[in-house]
């Protein structure tokens, strides 16, 4: 088993972005016709989750400098994502 560091804002992420917006994903497919998935939809909902879900992880690191530094110090090759933010 890997350790990782702490991660607190995560329970928002877990508990409230991503049920809200795999629930819209959810259903699009259960109104869709069997075989033809809205996927551009569906595509826009993917993109939301990643641009709300990256908002919510850079205003909280923006919040705590420090914790955006012990990441980084704990795996660079895994944070690689955190340097655009």
């Amino acid at each position: 088993a890997k350790a990782y560091p702490s991660v607190h804002y995560w329970a928002e992420i877990e508990t409230s972005i991503l049920p809200r917006r795999l629930g819209n994903i959810f259903d699009l497919v259960i109104h869709a016709n069997k075989d033809n998935w809205p996927r551009e939809k569906i595509m826009d909902e993917i993109e939301k989750i990643d641009q709300e879900v990256n908002h919510y992880i850079k205003k909280q690191l923006d919040a705590k400098p420090g914790l955006k530094n012990r990441l980084e110090n704990f795996k660079p090759q895994y944070y690689d994502s955190l340097k655009g933010i």
